[in-house]
């Protein structure tokens, strides 16, 4: 298929990590000028990042799904730990010739940092308003994790899409988003646990970027929290850049990421 044609569809399935149950979605070019590997946030998937893929012509572009999430399903939930030794394993196996970025949105960003601080041979991380309760209150009230996936499932899409949209989801799409529910818990089970990792340890380049939401002055103070735990970061602010911007504001993302390895 010629690298015109995979631009147009985005990411495609691909054999990468099937050797042990992890489902990635790719868009390869011959002699890339970079490789992109994209982690998906909480109750999100590799699809997500379509979009963005399509934007980045000369790139090779992975995106796995997360273990317990859509096509990785038959892993179970992972852990923290778990995810980053998926990465790594992914990079291994891809054996790539030219410089590697991480790209993470929400929780994939705190998998890219985890992932930088273990080691992991990249050459940058971006991470897109990733959440960090260790250095600041997630905003909102404070709740118990319910004991029900599928509820918890529910009330996550809920109260990050919307009610509205959950509404208008056909009863198969909801039923997916209720299936990744254990794996959602997984990964709010990490943020109410202590910090698993040294941010200090990071020593390749780190970009932390949000957009102009609702929720812009905590993910600056969490940027502020890195700074303070040892992290030297550059910090990038969006405009109109919402939560959502690699489904809602592709070209903006597209645009981080070339701009951040250019620099």
């Amino acid at each position: 298929m010629s690298d015109s044609r995979l631009t147009r569809l985005g990411l495609r399935p691909s054999n990468y990590g099937n050797s042990w149950g992890l489902a990635v979605s790719a868009s390869e070019t011959t002699d890339p000028v970079g490789v992109v590997i994209a982690l998906h946030g909480g109750l999100d998937r590799a699809a997500s990042f379509a979009r963005v893929a399509r934007r980045l012509p000369g790139w090779s572009f992975y995106a796995p799904d997360r273990r317990g999430y859509g096509g990785s399903r038959d892993l179970g939930p992972g852990t923290l730990a778990q995810d980053v030794d998926d990465v790594r394993r992914l990079i291994d196996e891809l054996s790539p010739t030219h410089p590697v970025v991480l790209f993470g949105h929400s929780f994939g960003g705190l998998i890219a940092l985890a992932s930088a601080a273990r080691a992991t041979p990249v050459r940058q991380v971006i991470a897109y308003e990733p959440p960090l309760p260790w250095f600041t209150s997630i905003p909102g009230t404070v709740r118990s994790l319910s004991d029900d996936p599928a509820t918890e499932a529910e009330l996550f899409f809920r109260r990050m899409i919307g009610d509205a949209i959950w509404e208008r989801l056909a009863p198969d799409a909801r039923d997916e988003r209720l299936f990744d529910g254990p794996a959602l818990q997984a990964d709010l089970r990490e943020l109410h646990a202590p910090l698993s990792f040294d941010v200090a340890a990071i020593t390749v380049p780190v970009t932390m970027a949000y957009g102009d939401g609702p929720h812009r002055a905590y993910y600056a103070d969490c940027a502020s929290g890195l700074r303070s735990a040892g992290l030297a970061l550059s910090e990038v602010a969006l405009e109109k850049a919402s939560h959502g911007a690699h489904l809602a504001q592709p070209d903006v993302v597209a645009r981080l990421i070339t701009s951040t390895v250019e620099s």
